[in-house]
């Protein structure tokens, strides 16, 4: 758990001043080597997700931006990439639904506010290993079969989680594009949607 950033500064400017952001941009996160995802494409990096408001780097996958004329291969592209998101976002929704003290800003000092939110996950994680009907299936996004989406119970409250707009410089060099079209590529294979 990375703690400490205020709620004023984008989600991009937090990740970058991150311990995981810093070891990420300097090529120390430890992350595995690249390998091949299937036998006849090049080997790939492994990949964080992220969205439009974060730059695409080797290690960082972002959609296609929605500004351009899109394709059906870029469309299914997004789609899984948002599906994937998703799950980061719900993750988050249900941990705020559940403990309100992160419907709004924390007025504390910041050592207190960085205990409140370890101490919240902590026991958010114990509860939800050790009581069953602390989490019910309804709190989540549900996908039904024709692909839609019912969204989660905790969505009812529009105070958790509110939009971000775009952050920072998505240029992108020519590998970091060619990382994302070969991910498209596999994300559109026959069976993937």
């Amino acid at each position: 758990m990375d703690i400490g950033a205020t709620g004023r500064q984008s989600d991009g400017g937090i990740f970058a001043c991150s311990e995981i952001g810093k070891r990420l941009n300097s090529a120390q996160l430890n992350i595995p080597p690249f390998l091949r995802i299937t036998e006849d494409r090049p080997q790939m990096p492994h990949v964080l997700v992220g969205d439009e408001a974060f730059p695409l780097v080797i290690n960082l996958l972002q959609p296609y931006p929605r500004s351009l004329a899109l394709g059906i291969e870029e469309l299914v592209f997004n789609y899984r990439l948002s599906r994937a998101r998703l799950t980061i976002e719900n993750t988050f929704g249900i941990l705020a639904s559940k403990w309100r003290i992160f419907s709004r800003s924390i007025i504390a000092k910041l050592e207190n506010a960085e205990n409140i939110i370890k101490a919240t996950v902590c026991l958010h994680n114990f509860i939800m290993k050790k009581n069953s009907s602390y989490f019910m299936p309804n709190l989540v996004d549900q996908e039904k079969p024709n692909k839609t989406v019912t969204p989660g119970t905790w969505r009812q409250d529009a105070s958790i989680l509110k939009p971000i707009g775009r952050l920072g410089n998505n240029n992108y060099m020519g590998t970091t594009k060619a990382i994302r079209d070969t991910f498209r590529d596999y994300f559109n294979e026959e069976g993937s949607v």
